[in-house]
C-alpha cells in the first residue's frame, strides 16, 4: 500500500533550498502548501479524507501532488473550505504530456463551475497544472483572495479567472505583455510575475491604486512606464535579475518601491548622465604593521616613519588606467583591539581590502585568520590582498606564508604580495595589483543622475568648510537641483550606504543632522574609546555627561550643542546605553574580571542554551550588553555585566550569558532559571532575540545551536537544536544520548526552548493530514481557527495564517483611507503618519508571528492609536474636525487588536466591536 502523508509541523516560513522556486520574493508564502512527503491517494482514500474533512469542518485541504485525475462532486460538499491546494509543488515533479511518469502529478484536466459552491473560499492554487475552464466566464468566488497559477503554460490570465475579489495573484505570463483583461483586476494588492516572459508593463498598471507589492522578479522588464508613479501604497519592488535591475546601483534596490520607482524614472528622463569610477579601499590588520606607512608609498611615493593611527583616517586617491582616471576612498583603520568592535559600521561590501601583515611577528601569524574571518563575516566575498610588510633587505631571511593554503580557504585573497616601505621594495608590484583590482569593483562605472552628482558636489565642496550641516539645509541643496523631498531620501540613503556621508534617518535626533565627515563622527566616538587608559581609568565603563567637554575639548570641532548628536551616534554604533540622568555605561570598556552573584540553578528547572561559533567576531558580547541593556540585573545602580557576561532578569525568571572565547573554546553559554515556567521562556526568547539579531549580520560564520542534554545532572552532551526540531517533526519522540546511551524525550529537552502549540490550538495554514501511525484510517490533525494559544506554550515561528494576513491587510487598507480623509495637515501629523507607514510596511513583509514581534511595527501603531483617541493631543484635535476620521481610526484599532491578540501583545481598550 502507498506510504500516506507524514506530519512535519506547522505550516513554516518558505524555504528556497527545499522547493523549486530559487528567491523568496518569487511568490507568497499562502502559495506554498503544507510541507509534507507527496504521494498518491486512491479513489476510497480521497473520499476518506474529504468526508472526514466535512464531517470536522476543516477551513483548509492540500490535495498537492496526489495523482488526480479528477475532482469527486463530493469535494464541492466542503462549503467551510478557505483553502484548497489542488496543483503540484515540486523541483522534481514537473508535468509534461509527453512524460507523465511520475503517479504524484495531479493530471486534472478540467475545473468544474461546481467550484462556486465554496463560497467562503480565499485560497486557491492550481500551480503547474494545465487546467481548462467550461466557459469563459468569470467563476463566481466572492470571497477569493488569492490565486496561484504559476507554471500553467498561461499566456494570459484566462478569463474565467477574472474574479474581481482577488487581492494577490501568481503568475508566469508567457507573453511579452500583459493583456488588457489584467486591468479588470482593481482590488490588486501583490502581484507575483515571476519567471514571466514580459518585456513591458501596460501603462493602466497606475489604475492598481490599492498595489503594495510587485514582483517582476526574472522577468524580461527593462524599463517602467510612468504610470507606475501612481502607486502610492507601492512599499515593495521586486526587479532582480531583470535588464531593468543591472542599470541600478544596488544601494538603490535595496530601498522601499517609491524609491526604486522614483529612481528609475528619473534615470529614464534624464538624458546626460553621469560616470563616476569611484569606489572604495579598506586598510586593516593589527597595530604598528605598517599600514599608514603602506599608504605614503602608494600614494605620496614618501616613507615616513608613523605613530599608530588613532580611528580611522580616510584619504582619496586618484589614478589612470587604461587611458581613465579612476578613484579610491582609503580608509585607513587604526590597529588597537579597542577598535575592532566598530568595523562592522565600516567594512562594506563591493570594497577592496588589504591586510597588512608584519613579517617579523611569527607569534602573531594566526592573527590572519582573524582578520580574513573579520573581513569574510562583514564583507562576504571582497577581493582582498594580503600585504606582508618589513620584508627589509637587512633582516635575512623571513618566513613566507602558505600561500596555496590561505587561498584555498579564502577564495576572496587576489593577492600575497612581499613589500618593505622603508627600502621600497614590492610597492610598484603592489600599487599595479591594486589598480588592477580596483577597476573591477562593482561601484566602478556606476551611472549618476545628473541632479543627484550635483548635490554630492556640492556637498563635498561644503564638507572643506564644514564637518556636518542640518537636514534642512541638505534639503535646500536638493530643492536648488530640482530634487523633491522624497527623492532627497532616497539620496541621502545612497550617499550614506556609499560612505560619502553619515546619516541615520531611523533615528529621532540624528536624522536632523548630515555627517558630512565620516573622520568627525568617527574620531569622537574613538576618543571616548582612547580614554580607557587615563581619564576613565577605573570607571568600569561608566561615562558622565560632564566628562564629554574634557574629552572632546576642541569646542570648535565638538561644539557642546552637538555633544547629544555624538552620544547617539555611540548608541547607534552599539557601544553605550544610558544607565541613569546624565550616565552612560560603554560597554567595550567594562572590566574582564567575571562578577559572580551566586545564583542558584538548579538542575531541572533551568533553560539552558549554547551558540557555537567557528569564529567569534569582535565585539558580539558587548552589543548584546548594550541591545539588552533594559534587562539587565541591578544591584546598588550597578549594572551587573561585565565584558565577557552579563546577569539579566525579566518578571520572576533571571539568567546568566557568558562569552568562552578561549583557544579552545567559541560559545555563548546561556542559563534560565526562576519560578514560573512561562517567565523562564520568555527571558530566553528575548536573550534568543538579541542574539539573532546580532548574529543575522555577520556573513560565512558557522553558529551552531545546541540544548544540554537532561538524562542525568552528570551528562555533558549537547544536542543540535535544529536537529532536534527536525526529529519532531518527523515523529519521533525520543532520541539517543551519545555519551549515555539512553533515550531522552525530545519534547522535555524543546520545552520552554522551543515551545509548541497546546494540543487542542490550530492554524488554518496546517493541512489536515493522515495519522502516519495508522494507514487504515484518516485522522485530522486540526478542525478549526477559533481555539486559543496555549498560555504557557506559545510558538513565535508560527507562519502568519489567512485570517491575520486579512487583517493586516484591512488595516493598511483602512489606514491609506485614513490618510486620504485627513491628509497632512501639519508637519508634525505627516510624520506621524510616516512612522505609522514604515511600520505598516514591516508588518506587510512580516512572515511569521516572530517577525511581528521583533519588528517593534506594533508599538508604534499602538502609540500612534492612543494619541489618536486622546482628544488632548494634537493628533486628537486634527481628527476632532474631520468628519469620518473616528470612524476609521476605530476599524484600524479594532484590527489592531486582532493581531495584537494573536501575537499575546496587550490590546488597546477600545477598538473592540
Amino acid at each position: 500500500m502507498t506510504r500516506l502523508w507524514k506530519e512535519r509541523g506547522n505550516y513554516r516560513k518558505f524555504d528556497p533550498k527545499r522547493h523549486h522556486i530559487s528567491d523568496t520574493c518569487g511568490r507568497s508564502e499562502l502559495f506554498i502548501p503544507y510541507e509534507r512527503e507527496y504521494t498518491t491517494l486512491n479513489g476510497d482514500q480521497l473520499l476518506q479524507l474529504i468526508n472526514d474533512a466535512k464531517q470536522n469542518k476543516w477551513q483548509a485541504l492540500d490535495l498537492t501532488n496526489c495523482g488526480l485525475k479528477y475532482l469527486p462532486d463530493e469535494l464541492w460538499e466542503l462549503c467551510e473550505l478557505k483553502m484548497l491546494y489542488l496543483g503540484n509543488y515540486s523541483q522534481n515533479l514537473i508535468h509534461d504530456e509527453e512524460d507523465s511518469s511520475d503517479d504524484r502529478i495531479n493530471a486534472i484536466s478540467k475545473l468544474p463551475r461546481k467550484i462556486e459552491l465554496l463560497t467562503n473560499l480565499k485560497v486557491l492554487s492550481l500551480a503547474q497544472m494545465k487546467i481548462q475552464f467550461e466557459d469563459d466566464s468569470p467563476l463566481n468566488l466572492p470571497n477569493l483572495i488569492h490565486l496561484d497559477i504559476f507554471d500553467c503554460n498561461l499566456p494570459q490570465l484566462p478569463n474565467a479567472l477574472l474574479i474581481p475579489s482577488i487581492q494577490e495573484i501568481g503568475f508566469n505570463c508567457l507573453d511579452e505583455t500583459l493583456s488588457e483583461n489584467f486591468s479588470s483586476l482593481v482590488k490588486l494588492r501583490r502581484i507575483y510575475l515571476t519567471g514571466s516572459k514580459i518585456k513591458e508593463l501596460p501603462d493602466y498598471i497606475g489604475s492598481f491604486t490599492k498595489l503594495q507589492q510587485l514582483v517582476l522578479y526574472r522577468t524580461k522588464i527593462s524599463a517602467l512606464p510612468d504610470s507606475i508613479s501612481q502607486l502610492r501604497y507601492l512599499f515593495d519592488l521586486k526587479i532582480d535579475k531583470t535588464p531593468l535591475a543591472k542599470t541600478l546601483p544596488p544601494e538603490i534596490l535595496k530601498q522601499s518601491g517609491k524609491e526604486i520607482i522614483s529612481y528609475i524614472l528619473s534615470q529614464q528622463s534624464d538624458a546626460p548622465k553621469d560616470y563616476f569610477n569611484e569606489s572604495k579601499m579598506v586598510i586593516v590588520g593589527q597595530g604598528h604593521v605598517g599600514k599608514s606607512s603602506i599608504l605614503n608609498r602608494l600614494i605620496r611615493h614618501t616613507y615616513t616613519e608613523i605613530e599608530t593611527t588613532e580611528g580611522i583616517d580616510i584619504t582619496s586617491w586618484v589614478f589612470r588606467k587604461n587611458g581613465q582616471s579612476y578613484k579610491l576612498n582609503v580608509w585607513d583603520f587604526g590597529g588597537q583591539e579597542i577598535y575592532h568592535s566598530t568595523h562592522q559600521f565600516f567594512l562594506t561590501e563591493r570594497s577592496l581590502y588589504l591586510l597588512v601583515w608584519d613579517a617579523l611577528a611569527e607569534d602573531e601569524y594566526g592573527r590572519i585568520d582573524y582578520w580574513l574571518k573579520t573581513i569574510q563575516s562583514l564583507a562576504d566575498n571582497s577581493p582582498i590582498i594580503i600585504v606582508v610588510n618589513k620584508c627589509d633587505s637587512d633582516i635575512g631571511r623571513i618566513r613566507r606564508l602558505d600561500e596555496d593554503e590561505y587561498m584555498e580557504r579564502y577564495p576572496q585573497i587576489k593577492k600575497i604580495v612581499y613589500v618593505s616601505c622603508k627600502d621600497n621594495l614590492g610597492i610598484n608590484g603592489l600599487r599595479n595589483s591594486i589598480k588592477n583590482l580596483a577597476i573591477t569593483l562593482p561601484l566602478m562605472k556606476t551611472s549618476w543622475l545628473s541632479s543627484w552628482m550635483n548635490v554630492r558636489k556640492k556637498l563635498e565642496q561644503t564638507s572643506k568648510e564644514r564637518n556636518f550641516i542640518t537636514y534642512v539645509e541638505y534639503l535646500d541643496i536638493c530643492k536648488i537641483e530640482g530634487i523633491n523631498v522624497d527623492e532627497a531620501k532616497s539620496l541621502i540613503k545612497y550617499l550614506n550606504d556609499l560612505g560619502i556621508v553619515l546619516y541615520y534617518h531611523d533615528d529621532s535626533l540624528l536624522k536632523n543632522l548630515v555627517i558630512l565627515s565620516s573622520e568627525w563622527g568617527t574620531d569622537a566616538v574613538y576618543k571616548v574609546l582612547d580614554e580607557q587608559e587615563q581619564y576613565l581609568k577605573g570607571r568600569n565603563g561608566i561615562l558622565y555627561y560632564d566628562d564629554l567637554s574634557v574629552i572632546w575639548s576642541d569646542t570648535k570641532l565638538y561644539p557642546p550643542e552637538r555633544y547629544p548628536y555624538l552620544l547617539n551616534l555611540m548608541k547607534k554604533f552599539q557601544l553605550i546605553f544610558e544607565v541613569a540622568d546624565s550616565t552612560y555605561l560603554i560597554a567595550e570598556l567594562l572590566d574582564n574580571k567575571a562578577i559572580n552573584l551566586r545564583h542558584d540553578f538548579p538542575y531541572g528547572e533551568t533553560l539552558s542554551f549554547r551558540y557555537e561559533y567557528d569564529f567569534i567576531p569582535a565585539g558580539i558580547m558587548t552589543r548584546f550588553i548594550v541591545s539588552a541593556s533594559q534587562y539587565l540585573e541591578t544591584i546598588d545602580g550597578v549594572k551587573q555585566c561585565w565584558k565577557k557576561g552579563a546577569y539579566l532578569c525579566f518578571r520572576t525568571a533571571f539568567a546568566l550569558v557568558r562569552l568562552h572565547d578561549n583557544v579552545a573554546e567559541r560559545y555563548v553559554e546561556i542559563k534560565v532559571s526562576g519560578s514560573l515556567p512561562r517567565d523562564r521562556q520568555e527571558l530566553l526568547t528575548l536573550i534568543r532575540t538579541n542574539f539573532e539579531n546580532i548574529n543575522n549580520q555577520f556573513n560565512q560564520i558557522n553558529i551552531a545551536e545546541r540544548i544540554p542534554c537532561i538524562c542525568s545532572p552528570e551528562c555533558k552532551f549537547l544536542f543540535d537544536y535544529k536537529k532536534l526540531l527536525f526529529a519532531e517533526r518527523k515523529g519521533k519522540q525520543t532520541i539517543e544520548c551519545h555519551d549515555t546511551f539512553e533515550n531522552v524525550n525530545i519534547r522535555k529537552l524543546l520545552d520552554g526552548v522551543e515551545s509548541r502549540m497546546d494540543n487542542n490550538y490550530s492554524i488554518p495554514h496546517i493541512i489536515n493530514i493522515f495519522n502516519p501511525q495508522n494507514n487504515s484510517q484518516v485522522n485530522p490533525v486540526i478542525t478549526n481557527t477559533s481555539s486559543a494559544v496555549s498560555e504557557t506554550r506559545t510558538s513565535n515561528i508560527i507562519a502568519i495564517n489567512v485570517e491575520i494576513r486579512d487583517t493586516l491587510n484591512g488595516m493598511r487598507g483602512d489606514f491609506n483611507d485614513l490618510k486620504d480623509e485627513v491628509g497632512s495637515q501639519t508637519q508634525e501629523f505627516a510624520d506621524q503618519l510616516e512612522k505609522v507607514d514604515k511600520a505598516l510596511e514591516k508588518l506587510d513583509v512580516s512572515e511569521t508571528k516572530e517577525d511581528i514581534i521583533k519588528s517593534g511595527a506594533m508599538k508604534k501603531i499602538e502609540r500612534f492609536l492612543m494619541e489618536c483617541n486622546d482628544p488632548e493631543s494634537n493628533t486628537g484635535k486634527i481628527l476632532a474636525g474631520i468628519k469620518y476620521s473616528a470612524g476609521i481610526v476605530k476599524d484600524i484599532a479594532s484590527k489592531y487588536n486582532k493581531i495584537a491578540k494573536w501575537v499575546a501583545l496587550p490590546q488597546l481598550p477600545f477598538g473592540n466591536s
